[in-house]
């Protein structure tokens, strides 16, 4: 069937029911090539190479709520004096180099099974 093995239409068998509508006119598939070269993305794939890695992203939120409670509303200079906080901190920690990295074994949460880092001192 030229899927891969693990995927369900080799793990399923006969039982498997294709959930897409392959496309077999040439006139539909040459208008969803057209209408894909059209996009932005495919236009200019340079601005979308790092799209998958979001950790900066939400590393950098992470960091923003120690200063910023989402609970609390600011006034407009505390607001600003405290996202600047946030924005030094996280400038001065980004990428900070480590001395070790190690798992915890005892952890019930997947997410905390993952490696941390040993942070050298500032």
């Amino acid at each position: 069937k030229g899927c891969h093995e693990t995927s369900p239409c080799q793990r399923d068998g006969d039982l498997y029911a294709a959930s897409k509508i392959k496309i077999t006119d040439p006139k539909a598939e040459k208008l969803l090539c057209d209408f894909l070269h059209q996009t932005v993305i495919y236009k200019n794939p340079e601005n979308y190479i790092y799209a998958k890695d979001t950790h900066y992203v939400e590393s950098f939120n992470n960091a923003v709520l120690i200063y910023v409670d989402k609970r609390v509303c600011y006034g407009k200079e505390a607001y600003l004096l405290r996202m600047n906080l946030a924005i030094l901190d996280w400038n001065e920690n980004v990428d900070r180099d480590f001395t070790s990295e190690w798992f915890s074994d005892e952890a019930v949460n997947p997410r905390a099974l993952q490696k941390k880092k040993q942070l050298v001192d500032k």
